[in-house]
């Protein structure tokens, strides 16, 4: 029995996973929505036009082993580490208290800078035409502001 329970399990994770891509999918075409690039069978990159980088991207990723999908906006800033602005992490901790669809988090990059991207996660199955558009209009539009006050202090 567990070798039959094995397949069964392996195969209900592959529909589900395959589920997932195509729900993405689905909400981007009752949209009118094309998918730009995608990542692998875990994703998909979306783009918005923008006033300060052109094209901003909205990375949606889907979680497999969670059922989360976890969408992200990178800001076009490097930041240096050693020399950011103190006004920058209050802009970023207001804005974190504030915002209802997204959070700001940091990665280093290999150079000593910090990149800035927001970011939400969201259930796969309360996900509808509506809300996803939602989701990926707020995250650009919250990027954006952020970009047009670095664009302003020189950093972009």
């Amino acid at each position: 029995m567990g070798l039959l329970e094995n397949v069964f399990n392996r195969l209900a994770d592959a529909v589900k996973d395959e589920f997932s891509l195509f729900h993405i999918e689905s909400l981007c075409s009752q949209l009118g929505w094309g998918i730009d690039e995608r990542l692998g069978d875990w994703g998909i990159v979306l783009h918005f036009k923008d006033s300060v980088v052109g094209i901003r991207k909205v990375n949606v990723v889907i979680s497999k082993a969670s059922g989360l999908v976890v969408f992200s906006v990178l800001s076009a800033g490097e930041i240096s580490t050693r020399n950011a602005p103190g006004d920058l992490a209050y802009h970023l901790l207001a804005r974190n208290g504030r915002g209802t669809l997204h959070s700001w988090h940091t990665y280093d990059t290999e150079f000593g800078k910090a990149r800035l991207v927001a970011s939400y996660s969201a259930l796969i199955g309360g996900l509808n035409a509506l809300t996803f558009s939602t989701i990926c209009e707020a995250l650009c539009h919250e990027v954006n502001a952020l970009d047009l006050k670095l664009q302003q202090c020189g950093m972009i």
